[in-house]
């Protein structure tokens, strides 16, 4: 099923009569599933524009920065838990994109500096014909209002994550 490669029909009368076996991992794996798989049945899709011009960029960056710099990859990942964008009010590029990164309690001069580099080399990234990076907030959970959470989407970079692994920061931490 996490996978979804292939689809395999089958009457459903048929489950009745197996015992299921139980979760084969520990409970907190078990509920890094479960918040993975509501995370991935809930979530609002980013226009393919604006995650061509936006997001690809983005993953990009992060990807680059986990091959080349991994202490900045990792002292971003532990300070940002999640990655939301407001949709452009226009359909067309050039796109001005504002960005929220939901932070952890406390900030590190570490994780600012990681924050700070990766913001850099985004805006570098961006072809400016088709996306701009605009207005960055940086909140902690308790300083985002539902109105801010309302107006965002998740940039989830790790769509096809399957292993349990409860998306934190740009990506999961690997189990």
């Amino acid at each position: 099923m996490a996978r979804a490669t292939d689809i395999m029909a089958f009457d459903k009368k048929a489950l009745l009569g197996i015992k299921p076996e139980p979760w084969p991992d520990d409970p907190l794996r078990l509920q890094r599933f479960a918040t993975w798989l509501g995370r991935r049945a809930a979530r609002d899709a980013i226009p393919d524009p604006v995650v061509d011009a936006f997001v690809k960029p983005l993953g990009s960056v992060i990807d680059r920065l986990k091959k080349r710099q991994p202490g900045v990859y990792r002292a971003f990942n532990e300070s940002v838990r999640d990655m939301r964008i407001r949709l452009p009010e226009r359909d067309a590029p050039p796109f001005l994109i504002n960005m929220v990164l939901l932070l952890g309690e406390e900030l590190s001069s570490e994780g600012d500096d990681a924050i700070n580099d990766v913001l850099r080399r985004l805006r570098t990234k961006l072809k400016p014909s088709e996306a701009a990076l605009g207005e960055v907030l940086r909140l902690t959970a308790n300083r985002m209002s539902v109105a801010q959470l309302d107006a965002t989407l998740l940039v989830d970079l790790e769509a096809y994550s399957y292993e349990g692994g409860n998306q934190v920061g740009a990506q999961p931490s690997p189990l």
